[in-house]
């Protein structure tokens, strides 16, 4: 049996409910990598289409939900979170 991989856009999928779970500790300072975090999540927001649900965890010592059940992606709400996500 063969396996056929087809290559959609990303404006094809159906629509995604997706969760993140964000290290914020100490640890994620060292080479940037928080800021690595924090642009790849920026490149999604610029991605992320109003059919698709996100939540998001962010955690060091302690998890914060800031969203806590999948809402609808919208992009203030990501950016507001990724504000959040700067200055926690």
């Amino acid at each position: 049996e063969v396996l056929v991989v087809r290559h959609a856009a990303f404006e094809e999928l159906p629509p995604l409910n997706l969760a993140f779970v964000i290290d914020h500790s100490g640890s994620m300072a060292d080479a940037d990598k928080l800021n690595w975090v924090q642009d790849a999540f920026d490149i999604f927001i610029e991605q992320v289409r109003p059919v698709d649900y996100v939540s998001l965890v962010i955690f060091d010592n302690t998890a914060e939900v800031v969203f806590p059940d999948p809402a609808p992606a919208t992009t203030a709400k990501l950016r507001l979170a990724s504000k959040h996500l700067a200055t926690s």
